[in-house]
């Protein structure tokens, strides 16, 4: 798979058995450690590979949890129909990995306890 500058590659799904991850994801993770990929929905996203450019994304303020939608495993039309009504009406379907602080750091520290023994 080859990409011009700025482009969004297809994400790449070919796998060469059931539970393995697509071989072109490994070569990716070779070449570049950050690539621009675009989903069977239609929606453009970054693959980052490299442990400190994950750690430097996540850790990014710039980088907000708000635009991150659930991955369309099912039919990428339905999906995208269900998550226009909840955007529609306001929805917040509750997944404390898609906040921002400081509501995901709030709810954090109320939930904690129910993640440890």
């Amino acid at each position: 798979m080859r990409q011009a500058p700025g482009e969004a590659a297809p994400l790449p799904m070919a796998r060469d058995r059931l539970f393995d991850p697509a071989g072109e994801l490994g070569r990716l993770r070779e070449r570049a450690p950050l690539s621009r990929l675009r989903y069977r929905d239609g929606e453009v996203g970054w693959l980052v590979t490299s442990h400190a450019l994950a750690r430097a994304v996540l850790t990014d303020a710039r980088f907000s949890l708000r635009s991150m939608r659930p991955f369309p495993v099912e039919d990428p039309v339905r999906h995208a129909a269900v998550q226009e009504v909840l955007d529609r009406e306001h929805v917040n379907v509750g997944n404390l990995l898609a906040m921002d602080p400081p509501e995901h750091t709030r709810l954090r520290r109320v939930l904690a306890g129910q993640f440890s023994i």
